[in-house]
């Protein structure tokens, strides 16, 4: 079976810098790039064939972009729920595939298989955005996040990069106390450090003058994680490093990188093609929404109009340092956890979080949990640990109190620390609620 993937000019214009691109170069590659991936999705991949079917819709009917809206949008459990035989593309043995399984914050993982070549095109997508940063290739590079998982016939690491000293990337476990990931950092000694916010930052607020000389990053990339203004504070002032914002998913790698000048988030737009839907209409700018997205380069199991779970902030048409590139404003998370009220009114708790840092912009960690639909407990971390005074709890209580209503009870507790999951992420809401 031909795989698009491996022609050379498709995957050499993908790794070209963003910026060297016009807009109009960008648009024509992506409606290049997405009638190869229908065509080959309709002809070789069950799901798609059924999905396609059941629209009235056949490959001729998708010239470019602007007929994106045409295709159905997939949602995750509709993934989940259809064996991988019918994701896979005719011909490609599962076993000859590199698995990537969702981390599950959504309380179920989902399995996604790449070629190697399909992986390795996303890792350099990656590697370039750090090199536009000031990676260099002898760099030491650390990685504060969860363990890779053990995969038969496949190194996370390249032995002979090793060998040579090139493009070194060490993992420090993010399960680990914050105490023993600052000693692995210190006898690391790297020159960039990647990794998941809140653990990040459980770190950078134990470091000494002493643990300085040894760690000293030319900068540090965040992601996995939402990165609250207060965390990227902790991590800044601790590492005295500055901090850059990933925003990316198992499904697609590197979704988004922050821009140095603007602060806004560049969109892949070479790797990935991303809506930002409400209600599944596209949303204007600075409006919010969920990222819907297609993988440009995902051939052996595709992936078209996906609902990936994440309330966005679209940005301006493109982004105000001159790149051609639409952006986002901000990633809030996963869009998982509606709170029904006691009147049966919906909210998410995405309405909470403005108001609650508003309320307390000292907050470095929150959590937000529905006990029972009349109960609602809010636990805050704070910066360094410092005690926090009852009265400034009890602003936030009386601030969030009011948007739940009166038949809602709002508890709020300080506490040292918020417990991660067990992949080493943060979930800040839940519903426990029947």
């Amino acid at each position: 079976m031909p795989m698009p993937l491996h022609r050379l000019p498709s995957a050499l214009q993908t790794l070209r810098p963003l910026t060297s691109f016009s807009r109009r170069a960008i648009l024509d590659f992506q409606g290049a790039q997405l009638r190869r991936l229908v065509r080959h999705a309709y002809e070789n991949v069950p799901l798609y064939r059924r999905l396609f079917d059941s629209a009235g819709l056949h490959p001729r009917h998708i010239q470019g972009v602007q007929d994106l809206h045409r295709i159905p949008i997939v949602s995750r459990a509709l993934l989940q729920e259809t064996p991988v035989s019918d994701r896979l593309a005719r011909g490609v043995a599962q076993s000859s595939l590199i698995p990537w399984p969702t981390s599950g914050s959504s309380g179920r993982p989902l399995l996604i298989l790449r070629t190697r070549a399909e992986d390795q095109l996303l890792m350099a997508v990656r590697l370039r955005q750090l090199f536009s940063l000031g990676l260099r290739l002898t760099d030491r590079r650390a990685a504060v996040a969860l363990p890779d998982p053990p995969i038969a016939n496949f190194r996370w690491d390249d032995p002979l990069r090793g060998r040579i000293g090139l493009l070194i990337r060490r993992k420090v476990s993010c399960l680990d106390s914050p105490e023993s990931v600052v000693s692995q950092l210190r006898a690391l000694n790297p020159d960039v450090i990647e990794g998941y916010p809140g653990s990040l930052a459980r770190a950078a607020i134990l470091l000494t003058d002493d643990d300085r000389r040894l760690i000293r990053p030319r900068f540090i990339v965040s992601g996995a994680e939402t990165l609250s203004p207060a965390l990227r504070r902790d991590i800044q002032q601790g590492f005295q490093a500055p901090v850059f914002n990933y925003y990316g998913a198992d499904e697609f790698n590197l979704i988004a990188a922050e821009c140095p000048s603007s602060g806004r988030l560049h969109l892949m737009e070479t790797s990935i093609l991303a809506e930002v839907l409400l209600d599944g209409q596209p949303v204007q700018p600075m409006q919010s929404g969920q990222l819907v997205a297609t993988a440009l380069h995902s051939f052996a199991m595709p992936i078209i109009r996906y609902n990936l779970g994440d309330r966005v902030t679209l940005g301006e048409e493109l982004c105000p340092c001159g790149a051609p590139l639409r952006t986002l404003v901000h990633v809030q998370g996963r869009e998982l956890d509606r709170f029904t009220l006691p009147d049966g009114k919906q909210i998410h708790p995405f309405a909470l979080v403005d108001p609650l840092l508003q309320a307390a912009p000292w907050i470095c960690q929150f959590q937000v949990v529905q006990h029972r639909r009349d109960h609602v407990v809010v636990s805050v971390t704070s910066n360094h640990g410092n005690p926090i005074p009852p009265q400034a709890l009890a602003q936030i209580q009386t601030k969030l109190a009011a948007i739940l209503g009166p038949a809602v009870t709002v508890q709020v507790e300080h506490r040292p620390e918020l417990p991660q999951q067990a992949s080493g992420k943060f979930r800040p809401y839940r519903c426990l609620a029947e």
